[in-house]
């Protein structure tokens, strides 16, 4: 009886060491696949990552040309504006110059 108990207890022995060695793989083979996601999902995102940034810089890029375009109109109305006031400064000048001619013939 005590060698049947002996046999039957390396029998369940051999059984638990093959779920626990089948169980192993499993986990095994589990943990490459999720590995293997991970790094796509890395790989995935790190393009994304790359794509996102190239997209703000093409944005920043953008809004200097803007803003260049904006301050160059702004020079431009500025110029003009200063030129007008030269016109009038001009105009004044030669209506006062008028004023005290006439005014010197009246007198």
């Amino acid at each position: 009886i005590t060698e049947t108990l002996q046999q039957e207890r390396d029998r369940l022995s051999d059984i638990i060491r093959q779920e626990f060695a089948d169980r192993l793989v499993l986990t095994e083979d589990e943990n490459r696949r999720v590995k293997g996601e991970i790094a796509e999902l890395r790989a995935r995102q790190q393009l994304e990552l790359e794509k996102r940034n190239e997209e703000l810089e093409a944005l920043k890029r953008q809004q200097d040309k803007e803003l260049q375009a904006l301050h160059e109109k702004i020079k431009q109305a500025i110029s003009k504006k200063d030129e007008q006031v030269r016109g009038l400064h001009v105009q004044y000048e030669t209506a006062v110059k008028r004023v005290e001619h006439l005014e010197g013939l009246l007198a």
